[in-house]
């Protein structure tokens, strides 16, 4: 585990699941300055993750679906930071089967990774947030496709239902709330530079949904 970072100007939260997009938003949030804190319940990826991005770049494992890992996470976020400026939340459940194969575990373990965790994390950094009056949370999901599976699917869904929920909520009290919807074929930089737009529009301006596809695969 990498140490927090002290006292940034901005400071940022992935919470990844190690995938390119991850990458690319953390090499450009590091190279325009801010302090960026990478969470994972995979050590290994964070460690990958590291190596790749630089020793800027503070780590920490944490299992989103546990409730009390995630809010001693922004425990130890809130000892070493002024304040929290963004959140992007990229992790997601795992394709699975059709509705007649899958188990009903196998469909509850899908929402837990895909929308619980997404939940847990939104509402600390919110608590963290309220207080400045500003902040934004970025809901990234991938597109639900036919060979994604019920279960995946479902919980791709409830993710947005669970960022519109938090927008209609937040917004008037200066959170900015948005929820993304990336294609697998949109190339991960470009991604990440769409993605990064969004904290930074003006308030009279905020996007709330956006999909992301590459050019050849918009439908």
């Amino acid at each position: 585990m990498n140490p927090a970072p002290r006292n940034p100007a901005a400071t940022v939260l992935v919470a990844g699941a190690g995938t390119d997009l991850d990458l690319a938003l953390l090499r450009q949030l590091v190279a325009e300055g801010w302090r960026a804190i990478l969470i994972d319940r995979d050590a290994g990826r964070l460690e990958r993750a590291a190596a790749l991005v630089g020793p800027s770049l503070a780590t920490r494992q944490v299992d989103a679906e546990d409730e009390d890992a995630v809010r001693a996470l922004f425990a130890w976020i809130a000892a070493d930071c002024p304040r929290l400026d963004l959140v992007v939340w990229t992790q997601g459940a795992a394709p699975g089967t059709d509705s007649l194969e899958t188990a009903g575990d196998i469909f509850e373990r899908a929402w837990r990774a895909g929308c619980l965790g997404a939940f847990q994390v939104g509402r600390e950094a919110v608590r963290g947030m309220l207080p400045h009056g500003q902040g934004a949370i970025v809901f990234v999901g991938e597109a639900s496709t036919e060979e994604a599976g019920i279960a995946a699917s479902s919980a791709r869904s409830a993710l947005r239902a669970l960022a519109q929920s938090m927008a209609r909520e937040l917004w008037p009290q200066g959170l900015h709330v948005a929820h993304v919807t990336v294609d697998g074929g949109a190339e991960a930089g470009s991604a990440a530079e769409t993605i990064l737009a969004i904290p930074r529009q003006a308030r009279n301006a905020w996007t709330f949904a956006l999909d992301i596809h590459a050019g050849a695969s918009a439908g």
